[in-house]
């Protein structure tokens, strides 16, 4: 079985080898998929009957696969919060002893979107734990979690992935230049490069970013920019994830932090980026952009919002000028 995610270089595969695993880990990623990865490899790894962990091929990681290993469990059943009806039924259960094997796995997604009151009728148990029973809690926003259940875990924050695992998680038979390109933007994130590879708009978009950032100078352009946009709605999150990463990398450029660039075949188009913008610029612009996804979340007007982005484009290109 590949390791597309480093797993077996991590302290905790060790862990789970020696049998030294403790019995709450929380695993925390902005990256769904990456936590959905290390989360079926933590369990594989522990119930695997092959010498080498995971193989992949044997009766209980096929199982693990599937989703049909007794032994663990995955709450919410719905995918979205835990709510307290489903967790009293998981702690009911708690105590009783594995179908299989000798442990049982309680993986809880989203835990980070969890009530209080919720977190607070789990500590107990996180706290003495059946020897049996070990717990895996996603977490997006570990800020969400109460300490008194974070000092009870094994904090085990997951690094992003560099471009060759990511190309082989992808497994694609995708263009080429779509491919790095998706590699190169999507920050590390399965998930965000999968959208991209997926998405038949990507490179256009890009080269609309870029051509944004080059060539819009004077107001009398917004109209132009504007009304792209403005047919861009279904997706223009995307176009905003593009639109950072690019002010991420020329901010790079300027200070000549290279080594930290992922937009290395774009390196000339984001040093002509940096002799017109500041970093002071950018920095306000990357601000701005932060509270205009906060308005397209709140449903206020998208015309009205991608106006108010173009305007500050050159507000900012005036107000901090290189």
């Amino acid at each position: 079985m590949k390791d597309n995610i480093n797993f077996r270089q991590s302290q905790l595969y060790k862990q789970i080898l020696e049998g030294k695993l403790t019995h709450t880990i929380m695993l925390i990623s902005s990256d769904d998929e990456l936590l959905d990865a290390y989360a079926k490899n933590i369990v594989s790894t522990a119930f695997c009957q092959s010498e080498e962990k995971p193989c992949g091929n044997c009766s209980a990681c096929l199982k693990i696969e599937h989703g049909n290993m007794v032994d663990v469990l995955t709450f919410p059943k719905d995918g979205e919060v835990l709510k307290s009806g489903e967790l009293t039924s998981m702690l009911d259960g708690v105590f009783e002893l594995p179908f299989e094997n000798d442990k049982k796995f309680y993986i809880l997604n989203n835990f980070s979107n969890t009530d209080v009151l919720i977190q607070n009728k789990l500590l107990k148990t996180l706290e003495e734990p059946p020897a049996h029973a070990y717990f895996i809690l996603k977490v997006k926003n570990e800020t969400n979690v109460l300490q008194t259940i974070k000092s009870r875990c094994q904090k085990i924050f997951l690094p992003k992935l560099n471009g060759d695992s990511l190309a082989e998680v992808l497994k694609s038979n995708t263009e080429p230049q779509l491919l790095e390109e998706a590699i190169a933007f999507c920050d590390g994130s399965i998930a965000l490069a999968k959208e991209y590879v997926n998405n038949p708009n990507f490179l256009k978009d890009v080269n609309f970013v870029f051509d944004l950032l080059k060539n819009y100078k004077k107001s009398w352009q917004m109209v132009d920019f504007a009304s792209k946009l403005y047919d861009k709605k279904d997706e223009i999150l995307d176009i905003i994830h593009i639109y950072l990463k690019v002010l991420q990398d020329t901010t790079y450029v300027i200070l000549g932090l290279d080594d930290l660039l992922t937009l290395k075949n774009h390196k000339t188009e984001l040093e002509l980026i940096g002799s017109e913008f500041s970093v002071d610029a950018l920095t306000a612009m990357i601000k701005h952009t932060n509270v205009m996804v906060e308005k397209i979340d709140r449903n206020c007007n998208f015309n009205t919002i991608i106006d108010e982005f173009l305007l500050n484009i050159l507000e900012v290109k005036h107000k901090w000028p290189v």
